[in-house]
């Protein structure tokens, strides 16, 4: 049967604690010797959704002057310019945009597509918008950097160009 005895207080108190404690996760950080970034290569051609504060440009400059070919992608109708490793505009609204030139610089044999950075977030960060200027921003950031790293998962080839993304 059932057999019932009276417990004292600080019993049931100290058996709850350590109850509690055994089901707790603790995080705990393990030292690990420094080991410095791989440096990344900028010889090849570079994708970069370029901002309108000129941080997309200006990365685009140093990937040029380290010997790569920087194509600077910024919101727009879509063309195609006469210079390839210039500026071009998508409609981040429309992932056929995004698809289109991906496949257009993965095909191109004179330089392969290592890398893709999405910079248009950092245009959205202005306290003074109006929700139009809001809504088009959220479209801008989050349906432009969706569109492009979709078309990068699926264009044809042997290795998936890296991706960076940079928000505030």
């Amino acid at each position: 049967g059932l057999h019932l005895k009276r417990a004292e207080r600080d019993a049931i108190l100290r058996a709850g604690r350590t109850r509690a404690r055994s089901r707790l996760h603790e995080l705990v950080w393990q030292p690990q010797p420094f080991s410095p970034p791989k440096a990344v290569t900028t010889t090849g051609r570079w994708l970069i959704c370029a901002d309108r504060l000129g941080v997309g440009e200006a990365l685009a400059a140093q990937v040029r002057a380290g010997g790569g070919r920087a194509v600077v992608v910024l919101p727009g109708q879509a063309t195609a310019p006469s210079d390839p490793d210039r500026t071009r505009y998508v409609d981040p609204s429309r992932p056929e945009d995004f698809a289109h030139l991906i496949g257009e610089l993965r095909a191109d044999p004179a330089a392969s597509l290592l890398g893709a950075v999405g910079l248009w977030s950092l245009d959205a960060d202005r306290p003074e918008r109006t929700l139009a200027e809001l809504e088009s921003a959220q479209k801008l950031a989050r349906g432009g950097l969706l569109h492009l790293v979709r078309a990068l998962a699926a264009a044809p080839g042997d290795t998936s160009p890296r991706r960076d993304v940079v928000t505030r």
